[in-house]
């Protein structure tokens, strides 16, 4: 995820540049990380149609990487649950 993050931040950076206010590589990767976790602060918007490509599915990807693991988690859970569950109905 890191590594989609920076290259989305490069990405609109040379598609933005320092028009649009992304005025170094760092602005354009805090942007790309506040995009992709929390939907931005709305201090810098891009102004190009890839770059809002870029925006809209940075959100879906920030919280596919929160809510896959965490589906892991709760659906192992579940199952040891119903394991234990059963063996003791069984009995």
């Amino acid at each position: 995820m890191l590594v989609l993050i920076v290259l989305s931040g490069i990405l609109v950076y040379f598609i933005g540049g320092k028009e649009y206010g992304f005025s170094s590589l760092l602005i354009a990767v805090y942007w790309s990380f506040s995009t992709a976790f929390t939907i931005g602060y709305g201090d810098i918007v891009p102004h190009a149609g890839f770059a809002y490509t870029i925006g809209l599915f940075l959100p879906i990807f920030g919280y596919l990487l929160i809510i896959i693991p965490f589906l892991i988690i709760v659906l192992d859970i579940l199952e040891s649950f119903y394991c234990l569950l059963y063996t003791v109905v069984k009995d």
